[in-house]
């Protein structure tokens, strides 16, 4: 007899949504996925951030962008480019939003409240 899944992830946090958004990356369509968690209502309660190129995942979606760095002191202020990366901030109602949505195209993964 088969588990009717492969992957259980608990929660759909930043943690769980991004493992899932990841395997999908990956092409494998055969695996199942069960995501369980409360609910997967898009809450605007947080925001995520992170380092990354122009095509990182969900940098499309970031609301603000940083491109350089600074730094204080008490009378000087030094900037530097980041060059290729950036730091990106994405609102997690909308990292939630996008990421269920493709969650729930995909065939091989279920949503369980």
């Amino acid at each position: 007899m088969s588990a009717p899944y492969d992957i259980i992830v608990a929660g759909a946090g930043l943690g769980g949504l991004s493992f899932v958004w990841h395997l999908l990356d990956a092409g494998d369509e055969t695996t199942r996925v069960l995501l369980i968690d409360r609910h997967f209502e898009p809450l605007a309660d947080r925001t995520w951030c992170f380092w990354g190129e122009a095509d990182a995942p969900f940098a499309e979606h970031a609301e603000v962008v940083w491109g350089e760095a600074e730094v204080r002191f008490d009378d000087l202020t030094v900037r530097e480019p980041l060059g290729e990366m950036a730091y990106y901030c994405i609102r997690s109602e909308t990292f939630r939003s996008r990421v269920l949505d493709r969650l729930r195209a995909a065939p091989n993964v279920t949503l369980l409240e």
